[in-house]
């Protein structure tokens, strides 16, 4: 199950991913927190914001860390940003547009981030 160089990628992985998730997360929740507004359409842009914050930001970290775990040179790009980011913009609009509207929907959204 798996060997050496299997068990070593799960652990640079890993490692890599916490040490990822920490500065997004800053990035990501702040950012929402900050600009978001009572209206589900504000609530999309907030994170449509958060999303391309923490993508621009973060994106050469990311990598960083795929070449780290895959074990080839380290080599700092923004190879591929656009996309990236792009993909990050839409994914957290729709994520915490959605979660606000879900909120409203089933009567908790005083329950704030």
């Amino acid at each position: 199950s798996g060997g050496p160089s299997t068990q070593m990628a799960m652990a640079r992985g890993t490692v890599g991913m916490i040490l990822r998730e920490m500065p997004l997360n800053v990035i990501y929740f702040g950012t929402y927190s900050w600009l978001r507004g009572p209206s589900v359409q504000e609530q999309c842009v907030a994170g449509a914001a958060a999303g391309c914050l923490s993508g621009l930001l973060l994106y050469p970290l990311e990598a960083l860390r795929v070449q780290w775990v895959v074990g080839t040179p380290l080599r700092w790009t923004t190879r591929g940003i656009g996309g990236f980011t792009v993909r990050a913009t839409l994914q957290t609009a729709i994520l915490f547009g959605g979660y606000e509207a879900l909120l409203r929907a089933t009567g908790t959204s005083d329950v704030h981030l």
